[in-house]
């Protein structure tokens, strides 16, 4: 039974060789797990993952076809741009400078014979000597005569001509093509600019009905001018509120002994004068005031007063995450009658509201 054999001649599998029956239906080559030849993925990177196919044609014949590869396919060093027959000891390349294989069939077919010359003045025929034997008639040339010159002259000028006219009539055609899509594009392009035109009519009339609308009600444009400026006063009104409500925190943490702070331990005087004297220190230095802040929060963890302290000194200096996350843990440790003032501070700074106010521990 003959096999096929593929010997490698270079590349990452030199002098290797791989086997197949003369059954086998098709062989791929390349660098993809799974194929029937596969190269080395990082070594032979010229070769594409499915880079050639051996296979039958329809008389049975062994068969090359490139798989739209990259860098091409090569038969004994010409490129191949569509199937071509395999015949025995073909070398393959894969790619410009890529590794090469030999095609091989096992056992390898009989070579022709190549065709014997024969010369008629050498071989004598069977039974008649040399000097028997029947000269060949040779035919002596005659002169081409001007009619035969004419003819042959004809024939090529009308070729020619043939050729000629079917070249003016491609460019013809092609000429035709692309006037026919440059006319389509203009066209195209002139129906969007008039759709655009009618757009900005349709929002121009759409704005003047507005306008003649509101002229022709001028008792409700009054009343919604009227709305608006209520609702501007009652904003105003609330963040009034909300700044009486920061005053009177920032007063209560500012004023030492005062009813609402009550005293936690035997120390309270002496930790009003370190909570004061933090918030003078960051009016003038704003850096030694917050490192003052942290050792005050380190020496009195369970007081509420450092942690509000330290949410103003942040919010004063639009840090609203830190400033938060300290107002909370004032929250938590401060008395019930403060929450509601701090809550509604963690509110203002839910808002974006930084600190401006320059009393008191706790910004407005």
């Amino acid at each position: 039974m003959q096999k096929i054999l593929i010997r490698h001649l270079s590349g990452s599998r030199a002098n290797q060789l791989d086997q197949f029956p003369e059954e086998t239906a098709e062989i791929i080559v390349g660098r993809e797990p799974g194929v029937a030849v596969q190269y080395d993925p990082q070594r032979d990177d010229v070769v594409s993952r499915q880079h050639v196919k051996i296979g039958r044609d329809v008389r049975g014949s062994c068969q090359l076809t490139d798989l739209e590869s990259r860098n091409g396919t090569f038969l004994n060093h010409q490129r191949i741009l569509g199937p071509v027959r395999l015949s025995h000891n073909d070398v393959v390349q894969l790619g410009t400078g890529g590794p090469e294989f030999r095609f091989e069939l096992d056992p390898a077919p009989a070579e022709a014979k190549p065709t014997r010359f024969v010369s008629t003045e050498s071989t004598p025929v069977a039974g008649i000597t040399r000097e028997a034997s029947v000269a060949v008639p040779v035919m002596k040339s005659h002169p081409v005569g001007r009619a035969t010159v004419e003819r042959i002259l004809d024939a090529s000028f009308g070729q020619v001509r043939k050729q000629s006219t079917r070249s003016r009539q491609l460019v013809l055609a092609a000429a035709v093509l692309v006037l026919g899509v440059a006319s389509a594009f203009y066209l195209r392009l002139q129906r969007s600019a008039e759709q655009g035109r009618t757009l900005a009519g349709q929002e121009q009339e759409l704005l003047h009905q507005m306008d003649e609308q509101l002229q022709q009600q001028p008792d409700q444009t009054k009343e919604m001018r009227k709305q608006i400026t209520k609702l501007g006063a009652e904003m105003q009104k609330s963040e009034a509120r909300t700044a009486q409500n920061f005053e009177s925190i920032s007063r209560a943490l500012a004023a030492p002994g005062s009813s609402q702070v009550k005293p936690q331990a035997a120390g309270e005087q002496d930790f009003q004068k370190k909570l004061q004297a933090c918030w003078d220190k960051f009016q003038t230095n704003p850096a030694e005031g917050r490192k003052a802040t942290t050792s005050l929060i380190s020496e009195y963890p369970n007081r509420w007063e450092p942690y509000g302290l330290a949410g103003r000194i942040l919010r004063l200096q639009n840090q609203l995450g830190l400033a938060k996350s300290a107002y909370q843990k004032a929250l938590r440790l401060a008395p019930d009658d403060l929450k509601p003032q701090l809550v509604a501070v963690l509110q203002k700074i839910d808002a974006g509201a930084t600190g401006t106010g320059t009393t008191g521990a706790v910004a407005r």
